[in-house]
């Protein structure tokens, strides 16, 4: 086992990746270089998906959400 973790970091270490990107990544990724400006309809993606991601990440707990009686 430890022949074959050796084996696997020099195949690493020599460039070769597991995962290599496809036609499709180079291109995108190519496209964005090209065009770095965002359109209104990524901007208004690029921000719906920031607020996903901060309601998933700092979701409140039922004991730090405010009560409905708090102001009686």
């Amino acid at each position: 086992m430890v022949v074959i973790k050796k084996l696997w970091g020099k195949f690493l270490q020599m460039g070769f990746d597991k995962h290599p990107p496809s036609e499709l990544d180079n291109f995108l990724n190519d496209f964005d270089q090209q065009h770095p400006e965002k359109s209104s309809s990524q901007q208004h993606e690029i921000s719906k998906h920031a607020r996903i991601a901060q309601l998933r990440d700092k979701a409140m707990s039922d004991k730090d959400k405010p009560s409905i009686w708090s102001d009686f």
